[in-house]
């Protein structure tokens, strides 16, 4: 597509839109997608390296969550603005999708939920129970 009065269309969305639309090419200036489309694009080859799903397969499961964090259930995300996909390192299933700080907790326990049972019991205020390994655990399910 040729630039017509400073605009062209999309070649993935078919939008008639203005060159500020459009990332700079390095090259011959000639870019073919808008940056709407280009972005989705690298979400969606980001989504398909790192967890194996596709960015419509993302939004499929943040609807079955109704949009909201699998743990808190707050609809309000820090961070990066998006969810994160929440997953098991071992085999790589998804488990769901996180708020910013949801994820962070997991990670900061090394996903194990004994310590968590054990932080739990801390806020609650009960001692310490010895019944509660504390010992590297690892989730294979």
């Amino acid at each position: 597509m040729k630039w017509v009065n400073d605009e062209k269309v999309c070649t993935q969305c078919g939008i008639l839109k203005p060159r500020s639309e459009y990332y700079k090419s390095t090259r011959d200036g000639n870019v073919s997608k808008c940056k709407i489309c280009t972005g989705i694009n690298r979400e969606n080859r980001r989504l398909k390296k790192l967890y194996g799903i596709t960015l419509e397969e993302y939004y499929k499961i943040l609807e079955e969550q109704n949009h909201k964090c699998l743990i808190c259930g707050s609809n309000e995300n820090s961070g990066w603005g998006k969810f994160h996909v929440d997953h098991n390192h071992k085999t790589n299933k998804i488990r769901g999708l996180l708020c910013s700080n949801c994820n962070t907790a997991i990670g900061l326990v090394k996903e194990n939920p004994f310590v968590l049972l054990k932080m739990i019991k801390y806020l609650k205020g009960e001692k310490e129970d010895e019944k509660i390994p504390t010992h590297e655990f690892s989730v294979d399910k």
